[in-house]
């Protein structure tokens, strides 16, 4: 298991990390309270949206990069835990549209899988819930504004790829050996498509049109951990007066349907990575990628590693950094973006290149050959 040093270089118990745990709940200062208070259901800017995004914003800003190695640390794992937060405050309740687009399949089990993973694809395309003035428990998407003016356009495109690398990665680690996920897939598609069109969404997160499995299977090997963490961590004990559901730790929609697919009732036998499915789901796999479809991966187990996943991964993205600042540029482009899929490309090549170099050794059972 990999060790993310960032809980032993802070105290626990600290305000900072008390409204951290309160925004990763959706029980922020006055959450919810305002609008029980007034008695205006859905009064969302004023309670626990407008709460959650400025205690996200407290902990760190992506693409602002301190000086030391711990701010580093800092900034990478706490934006890690707090985007899974905001994921899955958006994925786990209906979203009006969902439901209808997912309403022709067959069974409870694979509707309620194609509406999160529609959910899953409209959060990464940027958007977000908000409580509908109609109905108690629907939560309509609309599109996510800048948080902040100050927000170069560097740091927004820093947003949307993390987005990108949490849905997806998310998507393969827990849902992606589902065995209705190939009946599901081309209603998630066309839903998927159907709603960057009439969103005006051009497409959707242009930066996870590029991202390949082998990314993905980087971004499972170094961030997983901590993802999963985030994801497990999740809980809402008041509907917040807007019908939010109520998720305790560890049993959330999401935790609901990834057991399903271990469910032998729902699931007889085990489903496997389809590289046709990943491909629907916009996860390109190449030739190198698909001795490793398995994502039992690993020669070495996580955290095993000679040079830790979580060093390996901050030692990337500060690489990436100063090979952005090299080539020039400014706080208002997408370069700093670049690097880092490009260093994601450079490092699983090296790894697609050290397992070829380890299968083609002779093993112990063969011995040497002697002449």
């Amino acid at each position: 298991m990999l060790e993310f040093r960032l809980a032993q270089d802070r105290p626990s118990g600290t305000r900072e990390e008390g409204n951290r745990n309160k925004e990763s709940t959706g029980q922020g200062e006055g959450t919810g309270q305002r609008g029980k208070e007034t008695g205006q259901r859905g009064d969302w800017k004023k309670g626990d949206n407008r709460t959650r995004v400025n205690e996200r914003d407290k902990a760190g800003r992506i693409g602002q990069w301190g000086t030391s190695k711990y701010t580093r640390r800092k900034l990478l794992w706490d934006e890690l835990k707090l985007f899974s937060g905001d994921m899955m405050f958006n994925i786990l309740d209906d979203g009006e549209k969902d439901k209808e687009m997912c309403s022709s399949l067959d069974s409870k089990e694979e509707k309620e899988l194609c509406e999160l993973l529609l959910r899953i694809f409209f959060w990464m395309d940027g958007l977000k819930q908000i409580p509908s003035k109609e109905k108690v428990g629907r939560f309509p998407w609309v599109q996510r504004e800048k948080v902040e003016e100050k927000d170069t356009t560097e740091q927004e495109a820093l947003k949307s790829y993390y987005r990108c690398l949490l849905g997806k990665v998310t998507i393969l680690n827990m849902l992606g050996k589902h065995c209705k996920l190939k009946e599901v897939t081309p209603l998630v598609t066309k839903g998927r498509d159907e709603m960057r069109t009439t969103m005006n969404l051009n497409g959707g997160n242009k930066f996870c049109k590029d991202v390949d499995f082998g990314s993905l299977y980087l971004g499972k090997k170094f961030m997983w951990e901590e993802i999963k963490k985030g994801i497990d961590d999740f809980k809402r004990e008041d509907d917040n007066g807007v019908g939010l559901s109520k998720v305790e730790k560890g049993q959330s929609k999401l935790h609901t349907i990834r057991n399903e697919g271990q469910n032998r009732r729902i699931c007889p036998q085990d489903g496997n990575l389809d590289k046709e499915i990943l491909e629907k789901l916009e996860i390109k796999v190449t030739k190198d990628d698909k001795d490793l479809l398995s994502l039992e991966d690993d020669n070495d187990p996580l955290g095993k590693e000679p040079s830790g996943g979580s060093k390996e991964l901050e030692d990337l993205l500060v690489k990436a950094k100063e090979a952005k600042d090299a080539g020039g540029g400014d706080k208002n482009d997408t370069n700093l973006v670049l690097e880092i899929m490009k260093s994601l490309e450079q490092k699983f090549q090296q790894r697609i290149a050290d397992v070829q170099r380890k299968n083609a050794q002779p093993t112990s059972k063969e011995g040497k050959k002697h002449y």
